[in-house]
């Protein structure tokens, strides 16, 4: 949590400096060299590794990448999670307590794919709703 809230802390920094340089832009970085050309396309691409003009939308690029990143992650861990909670009740062998805590391990894990929806559709709303106000 620590690492992600020091690059977290370091994006403004990069921005900045990037924002500062006096290079054209990484469209002119090794036109003479094709492999390094190359590199760069498909780094810049607009759904590439980076986006290399600040022009674009940057908080709707990375809203985008953390969905992209964060959801899928969400639903591995929920059916990670049930599944380790099917297993507890099949080798429970009867046992209230055991079956009770493993109900209560389905019963969280479907909570947290619920939240992670709404927080899906809220993500995507301010997305589009950024879109569509500053471009």
């Amino acid at each position: 949590m620590r690492v992600l809230l020091f690059l977290m802390g370091l994006i403004p920094t990069i921005v900045s400096a990037a924002a500062d340089q006096d290079t054209s832009g990484p469209e002119t970085v090794g036109q003479s060299n094709a492999g390094i050309k190359n590199m760069w396309d498909q780094i810049c691409q607009p759904r590439g590794v980076l986006p290399c003009s600040l022009s674009g939308n940057l908080i709707q690029f990375l809203s985008d990448r953390i969905i992209k990143f964060v959801f899928p992650l969400i639903g591995g861990i929920a059916v990670i999670m049930v599944i380790y909670a099917g297993l507890r009740i099949i080798f429970s062998q009867g046992k209230d307590e055991a079956v009770t805590e493993a109900k209560k391990i389905i019963l969280y894990a479907v909570l947290g794919v619920f939240f992670s929806m709404i927080g899906y559709a809220a993500i995507s709303f301010a997305n589009w709703l950024f879109g569509y106000l500053f471009s």
